[in-house]
């Protein structure tokens, strides 16, 4: 099963693969990983399966 990206993954995920500054870049991973962690849908996911 494939779990959709949010919106505000998407749109962090264009703006990483348009940015060139290492810095920068690497802001955009932590929020990307803030996003992933705290995506409900996921959430409840790794409660079923882990």
């Amino acid at each position: 099963m494939m779990i959709q990206p949010t919106e505000r993954e998407s749109e962090l995920w264009d703006f990483l693969d348009k940015t060139k500054d290492p810095e920068e870049r690497k802001k955009i991973r932590e929020e990307i990983q803030k996003e992933f962690e705290n995506n409900p849908i996921r959430q409840r996911l790794k409660d079923i399966f882990a």
